[in-house]
């Protein structure tokens, strides 16, 4: 009997798929030469580890993977509850999920949609349409995504703008959005724009400048409607406009059009 037939036989198949290990022949020797060591120093117990069965390299990988799935849903499953309590997901976007879209969705994007499929997105994106074409469901479900992979986001409406440029501690507040994966300005076209909102997207922005992560822009208007509406805000600062723009960059511009779906 070869060194790794006696190997194979101290080792036992492996428990998943029942097939025998395979080593060289130099490692099955130093195994079967520590056994009969062990067998002369501690009989009971080298007699107990034999036919125990080592998984392969192959059902290692699979477990590994099969921990590592479970470990990221239940660490998404603790994301999306600690976003919707502490406000920073609304708790109706729980259900705005790819797995429930509907093939009118799909129509309004289906570029974007197909990629959503295949279980993937990153990249800035303006989404652009009127009132009820998926917009904000699109955008949602994106977030989702990104939930499920157990990295964070977060929304930012239209009102958001108004409550935080009011508050004098304006910086800890945009903080989580400033450091969130994802970050939604949902309706940015609705804001009623004064320099304090202005200073407040110009902050979103350039905070998260060089972070990881990407924004999502969702309005019934182009960039350069928003732009014009923006820019009598700003006053004498001819540059802030460009700024911001500028820390939108790059950005993929997505139109929505059809019939209101609500």
């Amino acid at each position: 009997m070869t060194y790794l037939d006696q190997y194979q036989s101290i080792v036992g198949p492996c428990p998943d798929c029942l097939s025998l290990p395979v080593v060289s022949e130099q490692a099955a020797r130093e195994i079967v030469v520590a056994q009969e060591r062990l067998k002369a120093t501690s009989p009971g117990y080298a007699h107990a580890i034999e036919g125990i069965g080592i998984r392969c390299d192959a059902c290692l990988a699979k477990r590994e993977a099969i921990y590592a799935a479970e470990d990221t849903r239940n660490k998404a499953h603790i994301m999306r509850n600690n976003l919707y309590c502490s406000g920073l997901m609304p708790e109706t976007s729980r259900h705005d999920q790819v797995k429930l879209s509907k093939p009118q969705h799909d129509h309004r994007a289906p570029e974007q949609w197909a990629t959503l499929r295949r279980g993937d997105y990153s990249g800035n994106l303006w989404i652009e349409g009127p009132s009820g074409v998926g917009k904000t469901f699109l955008a949602h479900c994106i977030a989702n995504l990104v939930i499920d992979k157990a990295m964070s986001a977060a929304v930012f409406s239209h009102s958001k703008f108004r409550t935080v440029a009011s508050e004098w501690n304006r910086e800890s507040m945009l903080r989580p959005y400033i450091l969130s994966y994802c970050l939604i300005l949902d309706d940015i076209d609705k804001v009623s724009w004064s320099l304090r909102e202005v200073e407040v997207l110009f902050s979103l922005l350039d905070g998260r400048q060089g972070r990881k992560g990407f924004i999502i822009i969702t309005s019934n208007m182009s960039g350069q409607s928003l732009a014009k509406i923006i820019r009598p805000a700003c006053g004498e600062n001819s540059t802030m406009v460009a700024a911001l723009f500028d820390r939108m960059k790059p950005m993929t511009k997505i139109v929505m059009e059809g019939e209101s779906l609500r």
